[in-house]
């Protein structure tokens, strides 16, 4: 899909939450949504016409009702019409090309945590550097696993509205919890804290400084007055939260940092050139102005986009960027086909983490073949643990994977085995009957 004679068209579409980040007591869980999905899918739109006409046939055949194709309304399709997932897959894989970013929310605070208050960017020499990353990796895991649900609810709430007693509460906090900890990390932990909190503690008083010379000196302030707009120092470590369209405040969006890293994704696969490419995205009745702020500031803002989830196969350095318009998916079988497969991503993950067995071993072959075919292409981008991904997913899909690769050198392709997996879902449903 990398012809630029014709516009190709990226289709977005959510599962999950696509609201802030807030935990409360009562709602620890995300309101049982514990992750957020974004995907992303490619169509030239003389593709489009062909597409629905085959959906048409897929609903058919799998007796689904439903006029629009939408995942949390297709009764049975994780489960007993699974095979519709895999048969969709198989007919857009060879001319579209997919982008899925999933995100596990308490994964995300926590690694917003790290970012904030104990490894920020300041004064970092090598901020970028791979040992830097990984240690950021390292620290969000330990973070995500050993401080209690009231900390993050504590985090998510004062990011919400920002203040310096806030930022300095977290400080003071965070390090009492960890001394609490007995852990080997715990230490370098606090090390790293108290070295935020020197960091600054040295941009409050250049801050102050500066404000002195400024009211001081007329002149000075006249060429300088900007600066008292500038974002006072304890913002820098704390999320900066956005505004819906009610003016509201709202905190850490999923949707922003999955939707950002799409968009770089896409400038890397495309070799940062973006001007024949269009996104479409789903409606969005509160976040579409924020979505459309990153959107248009992407080349602008490159060098300040919070990198936390960066991908290695994705250039936030821009040159250009793509259009972006936003759609009703009712008419939009882009649209529709993107929610499927943002659905499926979500609930297939959520299965395999949390060892749910209400699958047939049948149904359960036809999941692990289809994330195994993104995982093989690298489609899906994972943001969560590393216990859950390189620890759990990834080691189940590598080994699906291998076995794709062993039929295949001896003759039998990844089609046959497709098929295969689909006749054999089909034939055990019937004799049910």
């Amino acid at each position: 899909m990398k012809d630029k004679g014709n516009v190709i068209k990226y289709y977005i579409d959510e599962s999950g939450n696509t609201g802030d980040l807030i935990m409360t007591e009562d709602n620890l869980n995300f309101s049982g949504q514990e992750y957020f999905t974004l995907a992303c899918i490619g169509f030239e739109d003389n593709k489009l016409k062909e597409l629905e006409e085959f959906t048409k046939k897929l609903r058919k055949k799998y007796k689904i009702q439903n006029k629009e194709l939408k995942f949390g309304k297709m009764k049975g399709i994780f489960g007993k019409k699974i095979g519709f997932i895999l048969e969709l897959l198989k007919y857009i894989e060879e001319d579209s090309k997919i982008f899925i970013e999933i995100v596990d929310k308490k994964y995300i605070i926590a690694t917003n945590i790290v970012h904030c208050l104990v490894n920020p960017p300041y004064f970092q020499l090598e901020k970028d550097s791979e040992e830097n990353k990984q240690l950021h990796l390292v620290f969000s895991q330990w973070i995500y696993t050993y401080i209690p649900n009231d900390f993050f609810i504590n985090f998510s709430n004062i990011s919400r509205t920002p203040s310096e007693e806030g930022l300095n509460k977290l400080f003071d906090d965070l390090i009492q919890i960890i001394e609490e900890i007995d852990s080997e990390m715990s230490s370098s932990m606090i090390g790293n804290i108290k070295e935020s909190i020197d960091d600054y503690k040295i941009m409050k008083k250049q801050y102050a400084k500066d404000r002195k010379n400024l009211k001081n000196n007329k002149k000075y302030y006249q060429r300088n007055k900007e600066f008292l707009q500038r974002r006072k120092p304890y913002t820098y470590f704390l999320p900066l939260p956005d505004k819906n369209k009610r003016g509201e405040l709202i905190g850490i969006l999923p949707h922003i940092s999955s939707f950002t890293n799409l968009h770089a994704r896409l400038n890397f696969y495309y070799d940062n050139d973006l001007s024949f490419i269009s996104i479409i995205h789903d409606n969005q009745a509160h976040f579409d102005e924020i979505i459309e702020h990153y959107h248009k500031t992407a080349i602008k803002e490159n060098d300040n986009i919070d990198k936390i989830f960066e991908n290695e196969r994705a250039n936030f350095s821009f040159t250009s960027i793509t259009s972006l318009e936003f759609q009703d998916d009712k008419n939009q079988i882009g649209l529709q086909v993107a929610d499927i497969f943002a659905g499926f991503t979500n609930k297939a993950v959520d299965y395999i983490i949390n060892d749910e067995k209400y699958l047939t071993p049948e149904e359960y072959d036809i999941l692990l073949q289809v994330l195994a075919s993104h995982y093989y292409i690298q489609d899906i981008n994972y943001v969560i643990p590393i216990e859950h991904n390189v620890g759990k997913i990834f080691e189940i899909l590598e080994h699906r994977v291998n076995e794709i690769m062993k039929n295949v050198r001896i003759g039998i392709d990844k089609e046959q085995i497709d098929n295969y997996l689909l006749n054999r879902l089909s034939k055990v449903q019937k004799s049910k009957k």
